[in-house]
């Protein structure tokens, strides 16, 4: 082969990995197109019966996009509300043959475990996310019910302190002590806490 020749390909080689690097980081770039046809939207308290209407909308929006490969979009506006209703919706959403990915305007307490539950995780260019430790109590119950309720308790706060941070890729003591006087953080910061995966600049939050 003579020199000119093997100088062609080497540049045409170099030409393709230059492409390929352009094509695949426009594909990483690419903002999601969020519109009513592919979104559902949750604000408010975080309920059991609000879990189970958004989880109802969920499941009709899913048969509405039938065989589409595109997620459908979880939009979120809740200071939070209690864990059985996480709970609730988490396990509506685990059964659909969509991915719910979810975009935060605003989620605290419950609503931030949510979103640590479900898929990819975007956040609004404004939106804030609060991480915080659980309150609450036990109220109307004999002392022996009182133990049972408290060991379920704890082990819900547990098995959701080591799932929010796996998916933040710290350990459970660092995501403890991360929350133990509340985390606030919003837009790009969130995504640098590992809390969100990518802030959208697509206007969406009500």
């Amino acid at each position: 082969m003579k020199d000119s020749e093997m100088y062609f390909w080497i540049a045409m080689g170099i030409f393709l990995m230059i492409m390929l690097s352009i094509v695949t980081e426009a594909k990483s770039t690419k903002q999601p197109d969020i519109n009513p046809g592919n979104s559902v939207y949750l604000s408010g308290e975080l309920t059991e019966e609000r879990a189970l209407e958004t989880g109802s909308r969920l499941m009709e929006m899913s048969q509405k996009m039938g065989r589409s490969r595109e997620p459908i979009y979880l939009v979120i506006d809740t200071r939070g509300g209690n864990l059985l209703a996480e709970r609730t919706l988490a396990a509506t959403a685990d059964i659909l043959t969509h991915e719910i990915a979810t975009v935060t305007c605003f989620s605290a307490g419950t609503g931030f475990n949510l979103v640590q539950r479900l898929g990819r995780r975007y956040i609004a260019e404004k939106g804030i996310m609060v991480a915080v430790r659980p309150i609450g109590g036990l109220h109307g119950v004999t002392a022996g019910e009182m133990v049972t309720k408290y060991d379920q308790v704890r082990e819900t706060i547990n098995a959701t302190n080591i799932r929010n941070s796996n998916r933040m890729g710290i350990t459970v003591d660092e995501f403890i002590k991360m929350t133990e006087n509340e985390l606030w953080v919003t837009g790009k910061d969130v995504v640098s806490k590992g809390a969100a995966d990518e802030v959208v600049s697509q206007t969406v939050c009500k």
